[in-house]
């Protein structure tokens, strides 16, 4: 891989008022994203998440719905959220990344027998 500046490209909400845009960037070129990568698999074994609420992709939406039958009077409702992750106390987030990779905590995780 040889990493890169990512791209910026752009999606206009045209069923907005004003019009703003919608930022898009491919990521998987920049510097970061094999070290993400690796993070984000350290990370998921030492404590994996398993939220029934959390959907990966349209395909997981479709997976989890496909077998509910909705009445007439059934309202679906999504939500859209913005800026997402922008508040996350990047001191808070070491703090409980350091309590979950601590060896007493590892221990505790990991139930052995």
């Amino acid at each position: 891989m040889n990493p890169r500046a990512p791209k910026l490209k752009s999606l206009p909400k045209i069923h907005k008022p004003d019009i703003p845009i919608r930022p898009i960037i491919n990521h998987t070129t920049a510097p970061s994203y094999k070290l993400a990568r690796f993070l984000t698999t350290i990370l998921k074994s030492i404590a994996p998440i398993n939220n029934p609420y959390s959907l990966k992709n349209t395909q997981d939406l479709i997976n989890k719905i496909n077998h509910i039958t909705v009445s007439f009077n059934t309202q679906i409702v999504s939500f859209d959220i913005k800026d997402l992750y922008t508040s996350i106390q990047t001191p808070e987030t070491i703090t409980l990344l350091k309590h979950a990779t601590d060896p007493n905590t590892a221990q505790d995780l990991i139930k052995i027998s």
